[in-house]
């Protein structure tokens, strides 16, 4: 079954982040109404469609196309799947600069999930957060969730942690707080498309342990309600979630990031690929730049049939194997992000990855200890 439905509205962004993984932000084509359409009908006409499917408009800056024109977007596509009885949940994740009242309208009206992409107050948000000219662009960004907060609109955050950020928990923190976010996920900088070096490569474990150590005391004390942090959260569940069964290494666990089509990502023309949402638009001779088909003439049977899908199917599952037999860590995280194995360790057919060790094993182990103690 499809969990995610990705879909690129452009590959455009209006900034110019320094760890921004996309290699095509430059390019200003935008999805037709046609392609969208064949978007749609082909999943529409597979077998892997439930009662409810969410769109996420992502890879790119959702908000650079013109509302009236997202508008048109929102309508067909709610208007096809409510045909066939399927209820729609939409999603953008954008980086806040562009938020106008026209675009609260939007969301109101649409009841649209909206995340913010900030890496904090102005001190850790500008460093890497900056115009194409070179500018920061937090007071931007603080603007448009002004707007946001105006309209009683809803808003979580993602953070990209660098080793800027280490020294930083509790601002961090407080930023978040006290800025009405009710949920803050922490992505560390990674290696990924077009960024291929990371900040915090060369930074000792203990640094990030003790960052995240310390964000998790905060949350803690703060109740651990008014703003949930998804890290915590997906480890405490993951732990606990058949309470009644001693061994957890006996459940089954398995990330949409390993299954063919669970995320089945499209970019503005059509094109489709699937598994981690990070690879669509990448480069990959091998793979043909994660490209399977495309929606406007190759349907989910067709796909199923690529030479180069199957191939990787079968490389992330020996990969899969590897994590299970390997790490201790497997029963609460299903065998990492592939597009983090690909480019970290050159094939899918691999392991731990910067990834693996700073935003699932630091995180998982902190909770580990937190519910030991509190057992005792």
């Amino acid at each position: 079954m499809i969990d995610l439905l990705v879909i690129q509205p452009t590959p455009f962004c209006n900034i110019n982040c320094s760890y921004c993984y996309l290699s095509d932000r430059s390019n200003p084509d935008r999805i037709t109404l046609s392609v969208l359409d064949s978007i749609i009908q082909q999943v529409l006409n597979s077998n892997l469609c439930g009662d409810t499917i969410t769109i996420v408009w992502h890879a790119g800056e959702p908000l650079v196309i013109p509302v009236d024109y997202f508008a048109l977007l929102l309508e067909r596509a709610n208007q096809a799947f409510h045909n066939k009885k399927i209820s729609v949940t939409h999603s953008i994740q954008t980086n806040g600069v562009l938020i106008t009242q026209d675009w609260c309208d939007l969301i109101i009206k649409y009841n649209i999930n909206i995340g913010i992409s900030i890496d904090g107050p102005m001190n850790l948000h500008d460093v890497n957060r900056k115009t194409r000219s070179g500018k920061g662009t937090f007071n931007s960004v603080m603007a448009g969730i002004k707007l946001l907060r105006a309209n009683n609109i809803r808003y979580h955050g993602i953070a990209v942690i660098s080793k800027h950020s280490l020294l930083f928990a509790k601002e961090l923190f407080d930023f978040f707080y006290e800025n009405n976010f009710y949920q803050l996920g922490l992505n560390i900088e990674e290696i990924e498309g077009h960024n291929v070096k990371s900040s915090m490569e060369d930074t000792s474990y203990e640094a990030i342990y003790s960052f995240y150590k310390e964000l998790f005391d905060l949350y803690v004390n703060s109740g651990m309600k008014k703003m949930r942090i998804r890290e915590f959260d997906n480890y405490l569940q993951a732990i606990l979630r058949n309470p009644e069964i001693l061994d957890i290494n006996v459940l089954d666990i398995q990330s949409h990031q390993i299954r063919p089509f669970a995320i089945t990502s499209v970019n503005y023309k059509g094109d489709v690929s699937t598994f981690s949402p990070e690879l669509i638009g990448q480069n990959s001779s091998e793979y043909n730049n994660f490209i399977f088909g495309n929606f406007s003439t190759d349907t989910f049977d067709v796909l199923r049939k690529n030479r180069l899908l199957k191939k990787m199917t079968a490389e992330i599952k020996s990969g899969i194997k590897k994590c299970k037999k390997e790490c201790e860590f497997y029963s609460i995280c299903g065998g990492g992000a592939p597009a983090n194995k690909f480019y970290e360790n050159e094939t899918f057919n691999s392991t731990e990855t910067l990834y693996c060790k700073y935003n699932i094993q630091i995180p998982a182990s902190i909770v580990l200890k937190y519910l030991e103690e509190k057992i005792q």
